[in-house]
């Protein structure tokens, strides 16, 4: 099944219909007015990339954010296979 068709039985299951990717290639859920979950097919088609912005770190704890994040990342083991990433847009 391609990503997009999953996406689309999400939709369905979830009662967004029209559930699909914008121009940028990228679905987001917001769940009560405070989490968005951005759902994105990647170029192959057979997998969905799923983000979220979580938090900020101040700039006194940076680094101890970063040394935590990229242990956690090792392989994905200790996340289970999932990754955190550093954003430094807005």
């Amino acid at each position: 099944m391609k990503a997009v068709d999953l996406l689309k039985k999400l939709g369905y299951y979830i009662g967004v219909q029209t559930l699909k990717p914008d121009k940028s290639n990228v679905c987001s859920l917001i769940f009560d007015q405070l989490v968005t979950l951005h759902l994105q097919p990647a170029p192959e088609g057979h997998l969905i990339h799923v983000y979220s912005w979580v938090g900020q770190a101040s700039q006194a704890h940076k680094l101890q954010v970063w040394d935590a994040l990229l242990a956690a990342n090792l392989f994905g083991y200790a996340l289970d296979g999932a990754y955190f990433g550093i954003y430094e847009g807005n």
